[in-house]
């Protein structure tokens, strides 16, 4: 069963390259991450496969 996780700080480098490769148009800070997470009407879900 998939667990749901709060983003934490150290997650910045993987979500970084991730959108990276989704669009080389974004740009995409940690400013702009925070300022994101703190709208409440914005939403950001991230699926992790581990292993």
């Amino acid at each position: 069963m998939p667990k749901l996780l709060t983003y934490n700080a150290s997650d910045f480098t993987d979500l970084s390259v991730l959108m990276q490769e989704l669009s080389s148009n974004i740009v995409f800070t940690r400013e702009s991450l925070e300022r994101m997470l703190a709208d409440s009407n914005s939403h950001l879900y991230v699926a992790r496969e581990e292993g």
